[in-house]
């Protein structure tokens, strides 16, 4: 077994920064545990609160650590906000020019077991090819050449609204055939949970749109945003015009583009195209063999794209 030698003290990146999100706590030991949280995160090599908690040598009760993340009154969102007013304040120290500015929008799944938190579901994950029981994440990063910084998140919360459809129905067979103020009890939490949950329901390409133009208002200098071949639908991308920057996206081969009058699957056109139409470009140490041509696609509302 490994011994880890206890933190005595917290690393300078986080206390010669303190003063960035010092007005955003109460009180100094809201201060210490915000220290020891990211203290945590830096040196420890679990993210819990228990790991964190047992790498320092004056350490309190776990449980301390525990309500202020779960119960103190503190704005996550606005310590965010102060930290990416960090990062851009560090990145204004010399010229920034926001045509190398990238804004990359993706999404990822934070696998859990044996736990019942909110928004937890059974989602596909495409690396392993199978259902996992995890959260859903749509992620904003920035990038302007060497510097970069994750920028914010919005949860994902599934709605299978078939299936929720057909549990209300199922509730409400039961609620007739069997009333009892224990079955109209049960329906009415049903009711409420649907609704609920409806709520909470918003696609991934809508949190995304919603990440852009957080970037927009926060003022980060970029000019692109880059996402894989699941967000490009036609929510994102019209958001993206709205606030007018550029897009570079992956693509389905299942996309519909328009060719000599004709909706073809891109898949199917590539098939189409001469060895010889391809042109090579060197990127670095990289040799690459290209086609371009700008043909209108059917899920972008017959917009043209390369």
């Amino acid at each position: 077994m490994t011994m880890r030698i206890p933190i005595v003290q917290y690393p300078r990146i986080v206390t010669d920064n303190l003063s960035w999100f010092r007005s955003e706590f109460a009180t100094r030991e809201q201060e210490k545990h915000f220290c020891e949280y990211v203290t945590g995160l830096i040196a420890g090599d679990k993210a819990t609160v228990a790991a964190i908690n047992a790498l320092f040598l004056n350490k309190n009760d776990q449980s301390a650590l525990n309500r202020f993340l779960t119960e103190a009154k503190w704005d996550e969102a606005r310590v965010n906000r102060r930290r990416v007013e960090y990062e851009l304040a560090r990145l204004n120290r010399r010229p920034v020019s926001a045509r190398a500015g990238r804004l990359i929008v993706d999404d990822t799944l934070i696998h859990h077991t044996r736990c019942s938190m909110e928004g937890l579901a059974y989602l596909r994950d495409h690396s392993i090819n199978r259902n996992v029981w995890a959260h859903n994440v749509v992620t904003s990063y920035y990038v302007n050449r060497s510097d970069q910084f994750p920028v914010d998140f919005r949860f994902y919360f599934q709605f299978n609204r078939k299936h929720e459809d057909e549990v209300l129905r199922q509730a409400v067979a039961h609620l007739q055939q069997h009333f009892t103020v224990e079955s109209l009890r049960e329906y009415l939490l049903k009711l409420i949970s649907y609704h609920y949950r409806e709520q909470l329901y918003h696609p991934k390409t809508a949190l995304a749109g919603q990440l852009v133009r957080q970037a927009v208002a926060w003022r980060l200098p970029f000019s692109v945003v880059l996402f894989d071949s699941w967000f490009l639908r036609w929510p994102l991308v019209q958001v993206i015009q709205e606030v007018e920057k550029d897009w570079v996206g992956a693509c389905p081969k299942d996309r519909k583009v328009l060719v000599k009058n004709q909706w073809m699957q891109i898949g199917n056109y590539i098939a189409t195209i001469p060895a010889t139409a391809y042109r090579p470009y060197r990127i670095g140490p990289h040799l690459y063999w290209a086609f371009s041509k700008v043909l209108p696609m059917q899920c972008l509302q017959g917009q043209k794209v390369r």
